[in-house]
């Protein structure tokens, strides 16, 4: 993991001690249902972005692999201009996911143009053999598989 990067699961506002410029994530509705996960990321103390999702989500696809205990991906932010934290964000959350019981990974990037969030997945792709599914003007689908990766 990168040096001085922080990232934690928040559970309630106790959470965001010690991360200063986490407005965004202060805006959610607490405390979270059992099977929803926010994790905020912090560099030195400041706030750099979060991941957000849950379990069992009803809308994965099957056909590109997701297995029945999946974890479902809704979000990843960062600020602009933190290189690679995106791509550490998402690599915690997949070491949570399996760590509580997932088998995979599921996440749509329904913007084809944010072409950011797509290379954050391929670069984990790349790393850990992700399938990836080109929706067209859709977006993309990405399915990784939790009990073959090697974190």
């Amino acid at each position: 993991m990168m040096e001085g990067l922080d990232i934690r699961i928040v559970k309630d506002r106790e959470d965001f001690r010690g991360i200063s410029g986490c407005d965004i994530l202060k805006k959610f509705n607490w405390p979270l249902p059992e099977n929803k996960y926010y994790a905020a990321a912090a560099l030195d103390g400041n706030f750099v972005g979060f991941w957000d999702g849950d379990v069992g989500h009803h809308f994965v696809s099957k056909s590109i692999g997701a297995k029945d205990s999946c974890f479902y991906s809704n979000m990843i932010f960062t600020r602009v201009g933190n290189k690679g934290i995106g791509t550490e964000i998402k690599r915690h959350q997949l070491e949570f996911a399996r760590e509580i019981g997932c088998k995979s990974s599921y996440c749509e990037v329904l913007n084809p143009s944010n072409i950011y969030a797509i290379k954050i997945q391929r670069r984990l792709e790349r790393e850990f053999k992700v399938r990836e599914r080109d929706m067209g003007s859709e977006g993309y689908q990405f399915c990784f598989d939790l009990w073959k990766l090697d974190l």
